[in-house]
């Protein structure tokens, strides 16, 4: 049975997160930078020290860009598919480890509800098929906890279970930095501490286990620690610095409670009463685990809640967390339906999501017609799959089962992101990657030009036309670049361009524009068109 349920879960996995992975073309942010950075490692071969447009990269560790340049080397060159694959991977990997982790804690389908309601979940699986550290950050952070945990309730497997743990911790301190030490340590030292189980501190080997983090992690620390470009920015301003002070992405301290209901749904609904459930006392023969869990999600929200600089995705490490914790109320509600506590707690929030769907059926449609009619056919399309699911759901409340009510979400999830990468996906192609424009830049570079960005910068713009270029930050500098005696040509915002001097503007040709996501994009020149 449980072959069954891994094979089970592996197409899933493979649905959700890998097909057509590849099709669509590098969007910003960090998508191009990824691709960007990994195809200079292969060029310029350097590995050590990663650089974007030919200039110093230190922003995160290295490990990710390693890969995606190491599966790369055959073609030599990165590619959209190359560059996701290991977001998709990292994402099976997690989704894979959550229901082993369940099955381990709670029952096998505590584990199967666990793993769909991670894997369904939109902002995973957004990041699954992303090119981003995050998503193989929160592998490595899973993978470590699962290793502990594994650890911790099996003595016979403790001692390979702590050193792969340290070794996890390792390779994710070399994707997403000392964060990636934090996470697991609070988790598993918070929870000794909930235990009153100091002694087990002295069974965690770490003098082992601080040689396997120092041999991953200390070579390619102690080398871009050692260069001028690298050292301060990579150790202390993008870690230690920005968690105190930050200079981008500043929110308020409530901000992940305000961004969880989208982030985590359609799931968010069914957290609050598996919450409700894990702090109540009805789960004694499971209080262990579900502390577990609980210190898990509670330590780590606070954490990243005290941290200035805030973004969705910084949490992701918790997911699986919060995953588990519904994938519990669902095996406790399937097996005591009989009881009203449960049924409230399942019926109530699938009740809710029934009138979103509902209201989504009609709304997304008509206001397509009304203001976007090129999207009307695809918000039709998504209108009939959400109107659908609200029956299925309905008939499920009204039958009164329990499974249905459970899986018929995680089921809506993997259908409309299939939908997606059929339709919805290629038609935002047209309105967010910079693919078109910058072929228009291809063809005016082959007539011998150089080209630069001024106020604006994208490394997509660099990947799509595989050539490095000058970033301008001054009208002077654009004055003096354009009065240069070769054909010199400027990507800028449709904003800037008329922000310039009449005499610069009359200067200038315009050769091309086109909105790229929510921005019009103008490409002028010193010369005209031939």
């Amino acid at each position: 049975m449980k072959y069954k349920v891994l094979i089970l879960l592996l197409l899933v996995g493979f649905a959700l997160f890998f097909y057509k992975v590849g099709d669509r073309d590098l969007w910003a942010p960090d998508e191009d930078e990824y691709a960007q950075m990994s195809r200079e490692m292969i060029r310029f071969n350097n590995w050590a020290f990663p650089t974007v447009n030919g200039q110093p990269w230190a922003i995160k560790p290295v490990l990710y860009n390693w890969l995606i340049a190491l599966v790369s080397l055959p073609w030599g060159d990165v590619n959209e598919f190359r560059a996701r694959v290991f977001s998709s991977l990292a994402a099976l990997g997690t989704f894979l480890a959550t229901y082993y982790l369940g099955r381990r804690a709670f029952s096998p389908l505590a584990g199967l509800l666990g793993a769909a309601v991670l894997g369904t979940s939109v902002l995973f699986l957004q990041y699954a098929r992303w090119s981003q550290t995050n998503m193989l950050s929160t592998f490595f952070m899973m993978f470590a906890v699962f290793l502990f945990y594994r650890g911790y309730t099996d003595p016979l497997k403790r001692p390979l279970s702590y050193l792969l743990m340290y070794a996890s911790v390792g390779l994710g301190v070399l994707t997403m930095g000392p964060v990636n030490l934090i996470m697991p340590g609070m988790v598993i030292f918070i929870y000794l501490i909930v235990m009153k189980d100091f002694r087990h501190i002295r069974q965690l080997r770490l003098g082992w286990g601080i040689l396997i983090f120092l041999a991953i992690t200390l070579p390619w620390y102690v080398l871009v620690s050692l260069n001028e470009g690298y050292g301060f920015d990579l150790l202390i301003r993008t870690n230690i610095s920005r968690y105190f002070d930050t200079w981008t992405h500043a929110q308020p301290f409530y901000y992940y409670i305000l961004d969880l209901p989208w982030a985590f749904a359609p799931w968010s609904l069914f957290l609050p009463g598996a919450l409700l459930l894990a702090f109540s006392k009805r789960t004694r023969e499971d209080r262990p685990a579900l502390k577990f869990l609980l210190v898990w999600v509670i330590s780590l929200f606070l954490f990243f809640s005290f941290s200035q600089a805030k973004r969705p995705q910084y949490i992701l490490a918790i997911y699986p967390a919060f995953a588990l914790l519904v994938g519990y109320l669902g095996d406790r509600a399937i097996n005591f339906w009989q009881e009203k506590y449960f049924q409230k707690l399942i019926i109530i929030p699938a009740l809710i999501l029934v009138g979103i769907l509902a209201a989504a059926s009609i709304a997304l449609p008509v206001l397509a017609g009304i203001f976007f009619k090129p999207w009307f056919t695809a918000a039709l399309g998504v209108g009939i799959i959400t109107g659908s699911f609200a029956v299925l759901l309905w008939l499920a409340r009204r039958k009164n089962q329990a499974r249905q009510l459970l899986f018929l979400p995680a089921i809506f999830m993997l259908i409309v992101t299939l939908y997606s990468v059929h339709v919805l996906i290629p038609k935002m192609e047209f309105y967010k990657s910079p693919k078109p424009f910058c072929e228009e830049i291809v063809y005016h570079l082959d007539r011998g030009g150089q080209w630069a960005m001024y106020r604006f910068y994208r490394a997509a713009y660099v990947y799509y036309t595989d050539s490095f270029c000058t970033v301008l930050k001054s009208e002077p500098d654009l004055e003096a670049y354009l009065k240069q005696p070769t054909l010199s040509m400027v990507v800028l915002k449709e904003k800037h361009y008329q922000s310039l001097a009449d005499s610069l503007k009359e200067k200038t040709y315009v050769l091309t524009k086109k909105h790229i996501g929510h921005r019009l994009m103008v490409l002028i020149a010193n010369q005209e068109k031939p």
